[in-house]
């Protein structure tokens, strides 16, 4: 299967956390089975090679399902990302898909971390890069610090279990957390920590209907201000707008409009976990 195929098949079967983490399973013994198939990894088994094969063609399935079921996710990014930036959107999906394809390799699945947090940096990291070479409204120097606390944000989230904050990476760099949350703050996508708010706007095939209704209700049930807030910043119903253009526009600070932003999410959280407790 090419490149093109790929992209058209994206989001095709929707998975659960369970069957993401059986897959992923399935996966590393295909590798494993392989290396020992070819002579890389000597082991004691009885496998015969038959049995072998058929670890590696499953292994090899199982990385195909992730893939489609998660390149929405990379398409989503390098679409936000790229708004407004003068760089191919072909090329930026490329550079999407090659940090999912690192992402889907480096996993592991018994740290217990949703695969969609732990990919969110690595997908921005490759996106971030791809736009070096276009972008000139930053010096190199600082687009690539930029880089360098996106890459310790993805290898924190595994080590940690979650997301990192501003002064989990200050920590593990040695530098002021003034200096990472200016670096993190004026990226343009949205922050790996609300991750779990794309995946529910993605095209879920025949499972669309009931989280489009879930989160009408969710959205209608926020205050005003809150509702206006999380539409602007995921771009519901519109373009997303950046946090300080809409703290501009609203009078009011940055800092209020991520208060807010982080009430709003925390209710949302609260609904969506009713709603699966009802369904």
């Amino acid at each position: 299967m090419n490149f093109a195929e790929f992209i058209s098949r994206a989001g095709s079967g929707r998975l659960t956390a369970g069957q993401q983490h059986r897959l992923f399973l399935m996966m590393e013994a295909g590798l494993v089975a392989q290396a020992v198939r070819h002579g890389d990894l000597v082991v004691a088994t009885d496998a015969t090679t038959g049995e072998l094969d058929r670890l590696i063609e499953e292994g090899r399935r199982a990385h195909e399902r992730l893939w489609q079921s998660n390149l929405p996710l990379a398409m989503r990014i390098a679409g936000e990302t790229g708004r407004s930036r003068a760089v191919a959107s072909e090329d930026l999906i490329q550079a999407a898909c090659v940090g999912l394809a690192e992402a889907l390799m480096r996993f592991d699945p018994r740290r217990g971390l949703k695969f969609s947090t732990y990919a969110w940096p690595a997908i921005r990291r490759r996106v971030a890069e791809e736009l070096m070479g276009g972008d000139s409204s930053r010096p190199v120097w600082r687009r690539r610090t930029e880089c360098a606390v996106d890459r310790r944000e993805m290898t924190l989230t595994m080590e940690l279990g979650r997301p990192p904050g501003d002064a989990d990476i200050a920590t593990d760099l040695g530098v002021d957390v003034a200096w990472v949350r200016d670096r993190r703050g004026r990226r343009g996508d949205v922050p790996i920590g609300e991750a779990w708010l794309l995946e529910q706007l993605m095209p879920r095939g025949d499972a669309a209907e009931p989280d489009e209704h879930w989160l009408t209700e969710a959205r209608r049930q926020l205050p005003q201000l809150q509702r206006r807030i999380i539409d602007a910043h995921f771009g519901l119903g519109g373009r997303a707008v950046p946090r300080h253009r809409l703290a501009a526009e609203l009078g009011i600070s940055d800092r209020a409009v991520r208060r807010m932003e982080l009430r709003a999410l925390e209710l949302m959280r609260d609904l969506a976990a009713r709603h699966r407790e009802e369904s």
